[in-house]
């Protein structure tokens, strides 16, 4: 995969990640829990804020495993969220992208030395 294509498909993911942890966020603070949607709109922001600000490209690595890594956690509480809330299905969705965050972590650290 080309160098562009990789970019292209990490502002993508900053992209989607960003829209469903705004959209979420905002269900999250219509149904009275402030905390838990306030920090998915912050959540929110720093993914969408990946795709605006120019940093050095060793701190944009790093910043981007710890976004992914963040993300994982994020989707993981909103799954658990859903399973408590006796929601059909829909967990199982949030799961699956906590585990692909995972893995998308653990290809970053591997290919780059982000976190030394």
């Amino acid at each position: 995969m080309t160098s562009d294509r990789k970019k292209r498909l990490s502002r993508v993911g900053f992209i989607l990640g960003g829209l469903l942890l705004l959209m979420n966020g905002l269900v999250a603070l219509g149904a009275n829990q402030p905390l838990f949607g306030s920090i998915q709109l912050v959540a929110a922001g720093l993914n969408i804020g990946m795709l605006f600000k120019s940093f050095s490209e060793r701190s944009k690595q790093r910043l981007e495993a710890l976004l992914f890594l963040m993300n994982s956690v994020m989707s993981l509480f909103i799954a658990i969220g859903y399973v408590q809330s006796g929601a059909h299905y829909i967990q199982y969705v949030w799961m699956f992208s906590a585990l692909l965050y995972v893995v998308v972590f653990f290809i970053r650290i591997r290919k780059k030395p982000v976190l030394e």
